[in-house]
């Protein structure tokens, strides 16, 4: 089970966190035995808040495996916004005097450049910040596959890296690869526009996941349907998770009487 948000996550990532967990939970219950590839605690970003108690709801028969996370990316990533958005001392000593012919060239110039300079640094955020887990996760995936005797891996999303992860595992050993869809990706209202560049990689990412999964699930109805619309091809299942993980196992008791599969 790749997984970011696992406790003791909470904040911002507690519903990522306990839709994991429940997961393994209940996977439990069925005679699975989950193992759970997801960060170290020192490696979470600082605007996540930990919450130490929720590590005594994780089942003692779930194996979790952590990794880090390599953050020099996040770094390059903090210095691109800061220098982003400092001023320079030209800038600060024109006020509001008009431009010359000669500033504006500079000025436009200086688009030019920050545009480069946005398009360069945005490769370091593909599909998005978490990219740095990309390398140590496949490895302690590697092993743990190996090691454990996994028969199916399981990615949940977002940060969409751990669908990667999960895609590039099942590329390696070929095991089937379940994706959990929170949240839509591409057509998320609330998604930071990149470059075009960037953009273009993103989709052609979001694409070769939804194609390299053997089940799809969606938290939600209209999130379905747009899969269905985008990818009638590629999609093998599609599992609308509803509030309860009894409709879950009914789902795969009884396949025939659940209209949400397809």
């Amino acid at each position: 089970m790749v997984a970011y948000c696992f406790p003791p996550a909470g904040g911002l990532a507690a519903a990522g966190s306990q839709r994991t967990l429940k997961f393994a939970k209940y996977l439990l219950r069925e005679g699975w035995t989950p193992v759970v590839l997801t960060v170290r605690e020192d490696a979470y970003e600082t605007y996540l808040e930990l919450d130490p108690t929720l590590l005594n709801r994780v089942p003692p028969q779930v194996k979790v495996v952590r990794t880090p996370v390599i953050r020099w990316l996040t770094r390059i990533l903090e210095m691109k916004n800061r220098l982003r958005a400092a001023p320079t001392g030209s800038e600060s000593s024109r006020g509001t005097a008009p431009a010359s012919n000669h500033e504006g060239q500079a000025v436009e110039a200086k688009t030019i450049y920050q545009k480069i300079k946005d398009t360069i640094t945005d490769l370091f955020e593909i599909p998005d910040g978490e990219i740095g887990w990309l390398l140590p996760a496949v490895f302690a995936g590697l092993r743990a596959v190996h090691r454990d005797g996994v028969g199916v891996i399981y990615s949940s999303g977002k940060p969409w890296t751990a669908h990667l992860i999960g895609l590039v595992l099942k590329k390696i050993i070929g095991r089937p690869l379940v994706t959990d869809f929170r949240d839509p990706w591409m057509t998320n209202p609330f998604r930071e526009e990149g470059s075009a560049l960037k953009n273009r990689l993103e989709a052609l990412i979001e694409k070769k996941v939804i194609e390299g999964s053997d089940v799809v699930i969606t938290n939600t109805i209209a999130l379905r349907k747009e899969f269905i619309k985008r990818f009638p091809l590629h999609t093998i299942k599609l599992l609308q998770y509803f509030f309860s993980f009894f409709f879950f196992y009914a789902v795969i008791l009884f396949p025939n009487f659940c209209p949400c599969v397809n």
